[in-house]
């Protein structure tokens, strides 16, 4: 590709990310790049990465904790372009059809684009279960919402799910880690629910990681995805189970 779409390119990083050759050279055709990071890690991230293959990226530093939607919001008041494409930095873009990805960029008409998002997990990529769409390409003017799982509010006129590319997660993370990230990720996802006016139940703590199971495992068929897929969605019931546990825990009169 060669094209500069008019497209902001948005990613949320950290001290710990590298960039990949991928990445740069898809950065390149989007009118800007903005990394958005925290203050504290600028200096790291600045070091483990080379920006002279970019010229069209911008730090941008915050003192945000514990809210991806403010992260993302933040990046669409700094940006510049109409649209924004959102990515994570454990993600990379797999482009099926160079053709109608720059169609796609060149003609964007929704307010909100979601994009299917496979998991990497064990070493493998997933094409079922927890590999599901999420938005990514957003008008500026939209907002997002939740601090983790973040995402917009859209109506089926408003958002088109697209299939000339998929997003890549891959997640190098040792068991401990990822029940470590899920633990906290658990938090802000019961915080959310509790703003909202929902309460937990012991009703929720058990029904809750059954039905996030059978979603997976049949609905979504993670069982065709082997041991792999079992253990996802294991892991996922569990976290299913924390989050109303502590949405319990922080209801009141419980």
């Amino acid at each position: 590709m060669n094209k500069v779409y008019q497209v902001s390119l948005v990613v949320l990083v950290t001290g710990e990310t590298k960039l990949s050759p991928e990445f740069y050279s898809l950065a390149k055709n989007f009118a800007e790049v903005l990394f958005i990071i925290a203050q504290k890690e600028n200096l790291r991230f600045k070091k483990k990465n080379n920006f002279t293959k970019l010229s069209n990226y911008r730090l941008i530093t915050h003192k945000i904790k514990d809210n991806f939607a403010r992260l993302r919001n933040l990046a669409h008041q700094e940006a510049k372009e109409k649209y924004l494409f959102h990515l994570d930095s454990d993600e990379v873009v797999k482009i099926e059809d160079e053709t109608e990805f720059a169609a796609l960029l060149e003609n964007l008409n929704k307010d909100i684009y979601a994009v299917r998002r496979k998991e990497v997990f064990l070493g493998k990529t997933l094409e079922h279960g927890e590999s599901v769409f999420h938005d990514r390409i957003v008008k500026k003017e939209r907002k997002w919402e939740g601090r983790v799982h973040e995402s917009i509010k859209g109506n089926k006129f408003s958002r088109k799910k697209v299939t000339s590319f998929y997003l890549f997660h891959y997640q190098y993370l040792s068991v401990d880690k990822f029940v470590q990230r899920l633990n906290y990720y658990s938090t802000l996802r019961a915080l959310d629910l509790k703003e909202k006016g929902i309460k937990g139940n012991l009703f929720k703590v058990i029904i809750y990681p059954l039905a996030k199971c059978f979603q997976n495992l049949i609905l979504r068929e993670g069982l065709l995805e082997g041991y792999r897929g079992i253990y996802q969605a294991f892991l996922m019931s569990y976290y299913s189970m924390i989050v109303q546990i502590k949405l319990f825990l922080f209801s009141p009169s419980q």
